[in-house]
């Protein structure tokens, strides 16, 4: 494991969403988008998520 993987395992521990937002470069203002209530809810059209 290259040592940025390792200090990334070891600074966000068992925090997966935490870990995904600094992989793609995403760093919230505050924690609300994961702990508090949702601003807004998105309702997707109705196809198949899964199909390739």
């Amino acid at each position: 494991m290259p040592p940025d993987e390792v200090l990334t395992a070891y600074i966000y521990g068992s925090h997966a969403i935490a870990e995904c937002c600094a992989h793609a470069g995403l760093f919230p203002a505050d924690p609300r988008p994961f702990t508090g209530p949702p601003d807004l809810w998105v309702e997707l059209p109705q196809r198949d998520y899964w199909q390739h």
